[in-house]
């Protein structure tokens, strides 16, 4: 049986609130140091909020917090139009622009209920130059063979400034919709600080939302989320790239069914920090670390985030590392209900926690 590292019980940590009747789907970016708080830097998540797990209401909102993640102001709506908006990807430019790519639909029947096969799709663009605190109007994507599709995640920051943002859904030419897509998920690049996107790479066929991280070596790994064959429940599989995204290996499974989907963080000693959603008993969130950048998994070790939530309408962890090493990983919980159009009782929390805490913990076992 594995042995299991509580990270909320670290001598250093603490469990942390970020919003309530809302929070679905957070990314969490760090906007730099800031001089009232020199070690650790402001930090911002952008989530749903408005409905819940799907509805027409759905917005994009923005909390933050200006003292390492331990508090969080109020929300603020980052985009909030007649369809539902939803489905962040959030990364830094190099010019310093917040920019947010999301989903943009208004697949709803006349009661409301979702249904892809009516209605539009499109995938837009907002930037931010202050922080987060203004946005510029909604953009299209700017290529064309993905609009429609939905963007995941943290982007990514190749040495030249090119941002890399993952995307998913039906494959370039392919424009079917609802249940008999098969997802294909792709890396697509902004060489303009994510104002316009293209050149992507197929990262995997079978494969939704995925995250990426770039290794000190230059090596990029990818967590997806795969599907089984029977389509029970996903799982997390990770491959690997070593031409800067153009080609990736075989997906090789590190998670059990209904543990997906994941979220990459590269800690201080080089070690890989993988966090996803248990969406089965008990249901929160949990992860492992990498000693070999994504090469084996210390599996024997799983460490547990929450997991004392009700349902598996749950999860999707976020992590960022802050300059003097803490840690946040960050998640939402649907509440006490599967009700996929339910928003009351939803928030999102997370666990503030020493790196070094955690590199010990799991060096002692």
């Amino acid at each position: 049986m594995c042995a299991s590292i509580d990270v909320r019980k670290l001598p250093g940590a603490r469990e942390v609130a970020l919003v309530r009747e809302a929070g679905y789907f957070p990314v969490l970016a760090l906007l730099g140091k800031r001089e009232a708080y020199p070690s650790s830097g402001e930090v911002v998540a952008v989530l749903r909020g408005g409905a819940g797990h799907v509805g027409i209401e759905g917005r994009l909102e923005l909390v933050r917090s200006r003292d390492g993640g331990a508090t969080w102001l109020p929300p603020s709506v980052i985009v909030d139009s007649d369809w539902d908006d939803r489905n962040p990807a959030v990364g830094a430019a190099p010019d310093g622009a917040l920019v947010v790519a999301y989903f943009h639909a208004n697949c709803y029947d006349d009661q409301g209920r979702w249904d892809p096969h009516v209605g539009a799709i499109h995938t837009l663009v907002v930037r931010s130059h202050d922080g987060g605190h203004s946005w510029e109007p909604p953009h299209p994507l700017g290529f064309q063979p993905l609009d429609g599709r939905s963007p995941y995640g943290r982007m990514i920051v190749f040495p030249d400034g090119t941002l890399g943002m993952a995307i998913y859904g039906a494959r370039i030419g392919d424009e079917t919709r609802g249940s008999a897509v098969r997802p294909h998920s792709y890396l697509l690049r902004s060489t303009d600080g994510g104002r316009t996107w293209g050149d992507p790479s197929l990262v995997g066929a079978g494969f939704t939302e995925i995250a990426f991280l770039r290794c000190p070596d230059g090596t990029l790994i990818a967590a997806l989320r795969a599907e089984d064959p029977k389509h029970i429940s996903a799982y997390v599989s990770v491959s690997e790239s070593l031409d800067d995204g153009r080609t990736w290996s075989a997906a090789i499974p590190v998670t059990d069914a209904g543990e997906h989907p994941a979220d990459l963080t590269l800690l201080g000693n080089g070690w890989v920090l993988l966090a996803y959603g248990h969406r089965h008993e008990p249901f929160g969130v949990q992860g492992m670390v990498s000693r070999d950048c994504g090469h084996s998994w210390d599996g024997e070790r799983k460490l547990v985030f929450n997991d004392d939530r009700p349902s598996g309408d749950c999860g999707y962890p976020s992590t960022v590392r802050f300059p003097d090493g803490t840690l946040l990983t960050v998640y939402y919980s649907a509440g006490d209900h599967m009700d996929p159009y339910r928003l009351e009782g939803a928030f999102a929390a997370g666990v503030l926690y020493p790196e070094a805490e955690l590199i010990a913990a799991c060096e002692s076992r």
